[in-house]
C-alpha cells in the first residue's frame, strides 16, 4: 500500500524511562578542532570524533551546522545511554552517498536533530537494540531511487529490539528531485528469527512518501 501522507501513532511498547546515570559532555561545533578536548570551549569538529569518545552515560552536544555522517559503535547501558542531542539547524548530511547515522551498538540515544540525504537508508542501524530516535527530522532517502523498500528513513537490519522512535517527522523527498511516492519505507524493521527483533515502539512520529509509512521483512 502506498503511503503519501501518514501520521503515525503505533504504539507497540510502552515503559517507564529509567533516570540516566552521570556522564561526560562533549561538545562539537562546525568551528571546533578533533585535536580539542570536546569542552564547550574547545568544541570538536566532527561527530565522530565525538562518537569516538563517548562511552554510556555520556552526551555528544552538537551546536547547529551541517556535519559528515557518523557511526556510533560505543555501547552504552541500561540507564545510561550513549547520548547524541542537536539543536534546531543541526544536520547530519550523508550527501547521497552515505548513510547520515549508523548505529551498531545498543543503548544509543539520538534526538533533537536532522539526518539527510543518503543513496539507500538515511539511518542503519545494525544488531543495534534499545536504540531511541526521539524529535527527529529525516528527509531525502533513496537518492538512488532503488527498488528495495529497505532503502527507507530510518531501517534497521540484524534482529535489533525496543527500537524507539518517537515525534519525529520524516519525508522522502525535500531537497532532492523526486516524488514523494517511491521506493523506501518511512520506517523499515527487519529480525533474524523468532526470537530477534520486535519489543519496537513507534509514537507521535509523522511520514510523508515512500512506499509503506512502517513496513519490514516478516516476523519469522
Amino acid at each position: 500500500m502506498l503511503a503519501t501522507a501518514v501520521a503515525v501513532a503505533a504504539v507497540f511498547v510502552l515503559a517507564g524511562e529509567p533516570a540516566r546515570a552521570a556522564g561526560t559532555d562533549y561538545y562539537v561545533s562546525t568551528s571546533g578542532d578533533d585535536g580539542a578536548p570536546g569542552t564547550q570551549s574547545q568544541p570538536l569538529r566532527t561527530v565522530q570524533a565525538a562518537a569516538d569518545r563517548a562511552g554510556p552515560g555520556d552526551i555528544v552536544n552538537i551546536a547547529p551546522g551541517v556535519y559528515a555522517p557518523f557511526a556510533a559503535e560505543t555501547a552504552g547501558i541500561a540507564g545510561a545511554p550513549v547520548t547524541f542531542r542537536g539543536d534546531d539547524g543541526v544536520w547530519i548530511d550523508g550527501g547521497c552517498s552515505n548513510h547520515a547515522i549508523d548505529i551498531m551498538a545498543d543503548h544509543i540515544t539520538i534526538e533533537d536533530l536532522g539526518a539527510r540525504r543518503s543513496v539507500t537508508e538515511v539511518i542503519h542501524l545494525f544488531a543495534a537494540s534499545n536504540v531511541t530516535l526521539d524529535r527527529l527530522t529525516v528527509t531525502d532517502w533513496n537518492c538512488g531511487e532503488g527498488a528495495d523498500q529497505y532503502r527507507g528513513g530510518i531501517s534497521s537490519w540484524g534482529g535489533g529490539s525496543a527500537l524507539t522512535v518517537r515525534d519525529s517527522y520524516l519525508e522522502r523527498r525535500v531537497t532532492e528531485s523526486g516524488d514523494d511516492v517511491g521506493p523506501g519505507n518511512g520506517i523499515w524493521v527487519k529480525n533474524t528469527g523468532p526470537d530477534a527483533g520486535g519489543g519496537h515502539t513507534f509514537s507521535g512520529n509523522t511520514i510523508i512518501g515512500g512506499h509503506d509509512g512502517i513496513g519490514g521483512e516478516p516476523e519469522d
